[in-house]
């Protein structure tokens, strides 16, 4: 399914957070610095958020959607839709013990436990990197484990990829051979490596990532161009192979979804995470670097924002933010015209009436 919608610009127009009973999933991918979303998999396509720069995703355990939003180099702030007076920069975290010399990047968030993410790192001294527990009330970040790419499964199971480094003429360091290691987050001395040290330190290595939690415990990983279901040494292949990998992430009804792309990214939908026939979900002329699946705690209905006055693409784009989608105009005494600009003179559905979100607005345009 292609994701075509509006791609619109990026307003000052806060959306409070209303908590409503989860009605299903929310799927949320991201591809060259844009956030498309999808709720529920009966929506006829993913349409644009209007945030910019968004780099990663993820969902807390309250179904908030939090995105990264890149602020410079190798930092991102951390903004939700569903808490818009919300902003976490590195500078607001707290460490242990007040000191700030830890670098958090906040750019690549995942699922953390209770009212937490987890976020990655380097440890200050250009070596590994490291997982922290961000509380999001508090901003207080409390290290977990050396390592990246982590992913929180039931009963606070832990995945995590880890690096092991050799030092390169006394100056820098390069990775050698990347790792698996499973544990639990609550405690960090259990996380181990489940898969084999190389023989000699710097024998080549297989490359591991993406790894993700299914709402029963199954692990899904990628092991160099293929992706992996099940536990270490009971994996089974699923999905085709010689893709690369960029994220993982299962929906509640125990359905795998594969991100991928160099050139070009395609998001991918396993059913049930086995090996058999797979959906191709969407496609994008970019890498779809990022998936993150949470509950939708979306309101169904909002009142449709007032757009007479307005430009056509600054309607559209207004329309777009507050979750609607322009479906067309017509011409002010011509219906058979569509005009694609001039000056907005009357809107259908009107203006404070409440519509179901993604519904299509039909817009009267003087010319």
């Amino acid at each position: 399914m292609k994701s075509i919608l509006i791609r619109g610009i990026a307003l000052s127009l806060a959306l409070a957070f209303v908590a409503v009973p989860a009605l299903g999933d929310t799927y949320v991918y991201v591809s060259d610095g844009n956030a498309a979303q999808l709720n529920g998999k009966d929506s006829p396509s993913f349409w644009w958020r209007p945030e910019e720069d968004v780099m990663g995703a993820a969902f807390d355990s309250s179904g908030r959607l939090w995105l990264a939003e890149k602020l410079n180099g190798f930092s991102c702030q951390l903004v939700s839709p569903d808490a818009p007076d919300i902003v976490i920069t590195p500078n607001d975290l707290v460490y242990p013990g007040g000191t700030r010399f830890r670098n958090v990047h906040l750019c690549a968030p995942q699922t953390g436990p209770n009212e937490s993410l987890l976020v990655d790192g380097d440890n200050g001294t250009m070596g590994s990197s490291v997982v922290w527990k961000l509380d999001l009330g508090t901003f207080g970040v409390r290290r977990i484990t050396y390592g990246y790419l982590p992913a929180l499964g039931p009963g606070g199971r832990l995945a995590v990829i880890q690096h092991t480094y050799e030092p390169f003429r006394g100056v820098n360091s390069v990775t050698v051979w990347e790792s698996l290691a499973l544990g639990q987050a609550a405690r960090p001395s259990s996380i181990r490596r489940v898969v084999p040290v190389p023989r000699r330190y710097s024998s080549p290595g297989t490359a591991w990532g993406a790894p993700s939690f299914s709402p029963s415990g199954t692990l899904a990983v990628a092991r160099d161009t293929r992706v992996l279901v099940g536990r270490p040494g009971a994996w089974t292949a699923v999905g085709r192979r010689g893709i690369s990998t960029n994220a993982t992430a299962w929906d509640s009804d125990g359905d795998l979804y594969v991100a991928s792309g160099t050139a070009h990214g395609s998001l991918v939908r396993i059913p049930g995470g086995r090996p058999g026939p797979t959906d191709l979900w969407s496609t994008e002329p970019k890498p779809i670097s990022t998936i993150a699946i949470g509950p939708d705690t979306s309101p169904t209905e909002r009142a449709v924002p007032s757009v007479v006055g307005q430009g056509v693409d600054a309607a559209e784009a207004i329309l777009s933010q507050a979750g609607f989608t322009l479906s067309g105009t017509q011409a002010a005494g011509n219906p058979d015209a569509s005009p694609d600009s001039g000056v907005v003179v009357a809107q259908s559905p009107s203006a404070g009436s409440l519509a179901p979100l993604r519904d299509l607005i039909l817009l009267t345009v003087q010319p």
